[in-house]
């Protein structure tokens, strides 16, 4: 069917799979993937197929006995009841079986939140509304609000891109001067209030000069404040008073001094935890939380983050990092997030000779720092790693150095190609 209007009901406009929704994928030999809908158009084709056909973007589908199987998402244009148009995604069988939707097989389907499909023996599932957070989106309504002079708070863990994120709120809000960067972990206790607020000559021992600090360093532009979670609960009081009157007091000042800066907190920390555990104020948590919070998202196992951030490393470093290499790097839980990827793709570069970056000895040791093989220890029993966890990882080195040739994994690891493949299976 090549509807390009069609009528879809209330349900499917609020549940409708949309662009940037998150996607869970499971292929019959390997493991789940998730990837965020970033395309018009993405087919699911068995590798017979893929030889005759030339599809622009692909997820490869595992088949048994050599069956083959190609199926279509597309974005198409539907029309609601108030005839507005709007973009929706269909799921089309073009050649071999029909899928399973929800449990009963048909051809075609609009696909919403929280459907399960069954592609042969490959698993696609949608995930529901309240799974999907949106990364980064700094629509108009998010810029308004950064044009203001509402705070910003930005949550992720570590590497995940906090500070460039608070770089480019900076550029694009009304602050014109200048970009103060505090990393609230680093300073004691007591002289941090001094790092903020400044003081005056002799407001303490070793006070010999007058300090202007960092509010009045980011005056008329921005103050990035990281780790906020570690800031003591008494500089939380002395904080409130700027975000409530932009007005703050240097350490042995008698004196309030107006200051208006933007302001942006970030954390790696769960702040509503330390909250419940009394480590922060409550008003002061819902103070620096009232204007716009992002939540950056990690890089566990996110499939489309990961080769969006390996194309861009080729683009601005003039290398290529092979479809090979950014594969293994979808099978990671890459703990330190877009630093350590970045990171680990700059020291390739400097040991490979040419501008391909392939899988080497580097990604062997990544592989097992990422899998904790090298710091296995019997002492305790809450490292210890299961005899199927170590044969899995072992296993899916070996997968990856040989180019993801079962065939050739296997006579390596004098195992058949399909103990390899139910191996790489199990461990789903």
């Amino acid at each position: 069917m090549q509807k390009e209007l069609c009528h879809v009901s209330d349900l499917l406009d609020s549940r409708g799979l949309k662009e940037g929704d998150e996607i869970s994928f499971r292929p019959l030999y390997g493991r789940r993937r998730s990837f965020k809908l970033m395309r018009s158009q993405i087919d699911f084709i068995t590798k017979d197929l893929l030889r005759t056909k030339e599809p622009i973007y692909y997820k490869l589908l595992d088949g048994l006995n050599n069956e083959k199987l190609h199926y279509q998402l597309r974005s198409v244009k539907t029309m609601g009841r108030n005839r507005e148009l709007k973009t929706r995604y269909l799921l089309t069988s073009v050649e071999g079986a029909p899928f399973r939707h929800n449990g009963s097989f048909t051809n075609e389907a609009f696909l919403e939140r929280g459907d399960r499909i069954e592609m042969g023996h490959n698993e696609l599932e949608v995930e529901d509304e309240q799974v999907c957070e949106e990364t980064l989106a700094i629509d108009e309504q998010s810029t308004k609000i950064i044009k203001s002079d509402l705070p910003v708070l930005i949550c992720g863990e570590t590497g995940t891109g906090k500070t460039t994120l608070a770089k480019k709120i900076h550029q694009i809000s009304k602050a014109q001067t200048h970009f103060v960067h505090l990393n609230l972990s680093s300073f004691s206790k007591n002289l941090l209030e001094s790092e903020l607020f400044g003081h005056v000559k002799g407001a303490f021992t070793g006070a010999l000069n007058d300090k202007s600090g960092a509010f009045r360093d980011a005056r008329g532009g921005t103050l990035f404040l990281d780790e906020i979670d570690s800031l003591p609960w008494e500089i939380q009081t002395k904080l409130l008073i700027f975000l409530d009157e932009f007005k703050i007091r240097p350490v042995g000042s008698s004196r309030d001094q107006d200051v208006e800066c933007r302001l942006i907190c970030a954390s790696g920390s769960n702040l509503k935890d330390l909250v419940k555990k009394g480590q922060m104020r409550k008003d002061f948590y819902y103070r620096i939380a009232s204007g716009l919070t992002v939540n950056l998202p990690s890089m566990r196992y996110n499939e489309q983050l990961v080769e969006d951030l390996c194309n861009r490393f080729s683009i601005d470093n003039q290398v290529i990092v092979s479809s090979h290499l950014i594969e293994f790097y979808k099978s990671l839980p890459w703990p330190g997030n877009i630093r350590q990827l970045v990171g680990h793709l700059k020291k390739k570069m400097i040991y490979t000779k040419g501008v391909k970056l392939d899988y080497d000895n580097l990604d062997e040791l990544l592989a097992m720092e990422s899998s904790d093989l090298s710091e296995l220890s019997f002492e305790s029993d809450e490292k210890a790693k299961t005899l199927e966890d170590m044969k899995y990882e072992y296993v899916k080195c070996m997968y990856f150095k040989c180019g993801q040739n079962a065939s050739k994994a296997a006579k390596k690891l004098a195992i058949t190609p399909r103990s390899v493949k139910n191996i790489l299976e199990r461990s789903l």
